[in-house]
C-alpha cells in the first residue's frame, strides 16, 4: 500500500468507537517489532533498518 492509502487505514482505526481496527494495528506493529528482535539476534540487519530491509536480507536457503 502507498503512504496516502495507509494514512486512510491509521484516520479510519482511529476513529472507530470500537476500537478493534486500531487494536488490530498495534498487535502488527508488535509481532514486527518482535521478528525483527528475533532476526537481529539471528545475526540479520542492523539498527535503524526497517523490517522489511532485514528480511530481504534472509537468504532464500537456509540450512537446518
Amino acid at each position: 500500500m502507498n503512504a496516502h492509502a495507509w494514512n486512510d487505514v491509521i484516520v479510519a482505526a482511529l476513529t472507530k468507537p470500537d476500537g478493534h481496527a486500531l487494536h488490530n494495528m498495534i498487535e502488527h506493529m508488535r509481532d514486527c517489532e518482535r521478528a525483527k528482535q528475533i532476526l537481529f539476534a539471528k545475526g540479520c540487519g542492523k539498527p535503524g533498518m526497517s523490517v522489511a530491509a532485514i528480511a530481504a536480507l534472509v537468504p532464500e536457503d537456509r540450512p537446518n
